[in-house]
């Protein structure tokens, strides 16, 4: 799923103006945005009063055949790297069509315990545990603290 958000920008002339931006991409289905990222549409932009650059610090979440990361935007040269390591866009930046990525998406999901990210992902939840469990003994100290603190067992 792909959404779409607007941030209101304050320039340093003072004019408030609207900046839409995606915050999540699905690559397969929208390989443009993909190119739109790529050529900063996404992080740069212009006050409409007075012409300064600006440039909008933000991350976008990135539905990728290796998986879901979060993306800053920033230098075009960074992010172009970022998103050929995560088999976006080919050596030169430009996005892979639709079904190149579906490929990989349907490859990698064949090969998933080849998946080093997955496995990164694994290895973090077998530390953590389930997240479930986890949030409930963090409910059950929190309401033993206001416990003591109550009876002054402090």
């Amino acid at each position: 799923m792909t959404i779409l958000s607007s941030i209101a920008i304050r320039c340093q002339c003072e004019h408030v103006f609207n900046f839409g931006l995606p915050e999540s991409i699905t690559t397969w289905l929208y390989p443009d945005m993909v190119q739109t990222l790529v050529d900063g549409g996404y992080y740069q932009t212009a006050c409409p009063n007075c012409s300064v650059p600006i440039i909008v610090n933000s991350e976008i979440m990135v539905n990728t055949p290796k998986g879901i990361i979060m993306v800053p935007t920033g230098p075009p040269e960074k992010l172009k790297d970022i998103l050929h390591r995560l088999e976006i866009v080919d050596d030169t930046g430009t996005p892979f069509s639709s079904e190149e990525i579906s490929e990989r998406l349907e490859y990698n999901m064949e090969h998933l315990d080849e998946n080093p990210l997955l496995k990164k992902q694994q290895e973090m939840q077998k530390l953590l545990g389930d997240p479930n469990k986890f949030l409930e003994k963090f409910k059950n100290k929190k309401k033993e603290k206001k416990k003591k603190k109550r009876f002054g067992l402090f």
